[in-house]
């Protein structure tokens, strides 16, 4: 019963393209594939003008020092999901408010974004 069992510690997944100075601020493994989970990062301290502010990584069991997929966004990343029926879709929350729909098949970018309205999304 995962209810009752204690975390505990099994490995480190970074890399320091991705992961370095950024807290993951959401862990969820795929409803899909046993062997896959994403995290979701904020913003990185100290960042330099080219850095995405939030990202959006699936990693693999198999594969500790590299993501299988990687996706950025221009808000820190708070939290994400995979999408429940298509493998290729995940979706997030944002720091400024925004739920943001990346596809593995297109670009590293959202392909999809809540519209900005005063501040806060609106869906």
């Amino acid at each position: 019963d995962c209810e009752r069992e204690p975390l505990r510690f099994l490995d480190e997944y970074a890399e320091l393209k991705w992961t370095s100075r950024r807290c993951a601020t959401d862990v969820r493994c795929s409803p899909h594939q046993r062997e896959l989970f994403l995290a979701a990062y904020g913003a990185r301290a100290n960042p330099a003008l080219s850095d995405a502010e939030g990202c959006l990584l699936v990693w693999n069991l198999a594969m500790r020092g590299r993501p299988e997929l990687a996706f950025t966004c221009s808000s820190a990343v708070l939290t994400a999901q995979f999408h429940r029926y298509e493998p290729a879709i995940f979706f997030g929350g944002t720091q400024a408010g925004g739920v943001v729909l990346w596809d593995a098949r297109a670009k590293r970018e959202p392909v999809l974004r809540s519209p900005a309205s005063g501040g806060r999304h609106t869906h």
